[in-house]
């Protein structure tokens, strides 16, 4: 991650080393934080971690600046296009900071921070350890309307599935049925058809069968029974789960970033002190 970039000055003559530097020079603070939730160590690393740089940029200079007193940190610029970082064992929850000056092109000089730093390519072979992601350090701008929207949904979501859970929506009755069967009375329920015959299922035990509704009527005594939907319950938290998670899901989208870089920054403030045996190579 990329805390900020200088600025770049058209009329500005630069030199390096007694050196006139007639392209532009990009002069960046960074950090490096382990956010995982492993230590990295020494024997984890095949191919130490690197950053580069994209045809006609050069590394020009690099210092670590802060790391945790315990944490043995280097840099190196092994190639005009290639920046290693080299340490021992780097625990999680711990960062180091560093600055470096790079020579750019003057094609893209006109291009945002952000995308002038998205073309330097990071690089490792190291067990556990996935891709690097950089984070814009301080907050980008974003768009306070999809931010309200992201939130407001999820909050929404999450009132719905509260109603969901304490409401009696999934617990209507029904009407169904006393009727005898086998001598017993029974609870059952009818599905008609249009043909004048009903499907007569028993509720609590394995019976069905085809009657005609008028002949059974006028033939048998029946008598109503107000009884609960079946497998409400089961509806009622199915629904209550997937709306309350799906509520969850939209904060944490519209919330991840903020959430991700609150992180960040406790752990460069935890690992923020100047290390007095840190050496830095060019």
């Amino acid at each position: 991650m990329f805390d900020d970039v200088a600025s770049k000055l058209p009329n500005l003559s630069i030199t390096y080393k007694d050196r006139q530097i007639d392209s532009k020079v990009l002069l960046i603070n960074g950090y490096i934080a382990n956010d995982g939730g492993k230590d990295i160590s020494r024997a984890m690393v095949e191919r130490t971690l690197s950053a580069l740089l994209p045809e006609k940029w050069k590394w020009l200079e690099c210092k670590i600046l802060s790391a945790p007193e315990d944490l043995n940190v280097t840099s190196e610029i092994t190639s005009e296009k290639e920046l290693c970082f080299d340490f021992g064992l780097f625990r999680k929850g711990e960062s180091f900071s560093f600055q470096a000056l790079i020579s750019i092109d003057d094609e893209i000089n006109d291009k945002k921070t952000k995308a002038l730093v998205d073309k330097i390519e990071w690089s490792h072979r190291i067990s556990d350890l996935g891709k690097i992601a950089p984070i814009d350090l301080p907050y980008e701008k974003r768009s306070l309307f999809r931010y309200i929207i992201s939130i407001t949904a999820g909050l929404t979501y999450l009132v719905m599935s509260l109603f969901m859970l304490f409401s009696n929506s999934f617990e209507r009755p029904v009407i169904n049925y006393m009727a005898p069967i086998n001598g017993e009375y029974i609870e059952v329920k009818f599905t008609p058809s249009l043909d004048g015959t009903a499907k007569l299922e028993a509720i609590e035990i394995d019976h069905e069968e085809t009657v005609d509704l008028q002949s059974y009527f006028s033939t048998t005594r029946i008598s109503p029974k107000i009884s609960p939907q079946k497998n409400s319950q089961t509806y009622k938290i199915i629904m209550f789960a997937v709306t309350f998670f799906g509520g969850i899901l939209m904060l944490y989208m519209g919330l991840e970033k903020d959430i991700k870089r609150l992180k960040v920054r406790k752990l460069i403030a935890a690992s923020s002190k100047p290390n007095k045996a840190l050496k830095s190579d060019s």
